[in-house]
């Protein structure tokens, strides 16, 4: 696939899968202090969790999509096995403050916060429009050829 259509293809993806909307469901619970309610995103998460599965499972149908996917490393990032225990926990801890003091919990959604972030800042790199067909995009990597 060519970087450029690679680039396009992941950007149009990372749309569907509305990671800004979860990042931003998610980062009050993870990061600073402070005890968060966590009403939102027991109402929000789990809906954009299955909702962002659907996408992959419904785009994986495409060779080039599928491609894509397994570069990003996004049918394993939302596991539905995975997405299931961040809903349980969810569902059942009280406060941001549980979440960040039980350590499987914590680890478990900053893992997964933070590879939707690392995903989010690697794709909106703004590369020069006039050498983006020089831009290599390889497993999640971009860099720019100068």
């Amino acid at each position: 696939m060519q970087s450029t259509i690679f680039y396009e293809r992941s950007v149009q993806l990372l749309l569907e899968l509305k990671i800004d909307e979860i990042t931003t469901v998610l980062a009050p619970l993870l990061e600073g202090g402070g005890n968060h309610p966590i009403a939102d995103a027991r109402q929000r998460l789990p809906t954009l969790f299955f909702q962002s599965r659907a996408v992959i499972d419904s785009l994986s149908k495409d060779p080039d999509n599928q491609q894509l996917i397994t570069k990003l490393g996004l049918a394993d990032l939302f596991e539905p096995h995975v997405l299931t225990q961040m809903i349980t926990h969810i569902m059942t801890l009280p406060d941001s403050t549980h979440i960040r003091s039980n350590l499987a919990a914590y680890q478990q959604f900053y893992r997964f916060y933070a590879r939707l972030v690392m995903l989010g800042t690697l794709l909106a790199v703004d590369c020069y429009p006039q050498r983006r067909s020089d831009v290599l995009c390889a497993m999640g990597r971009c860099r720019a050829v100068w």
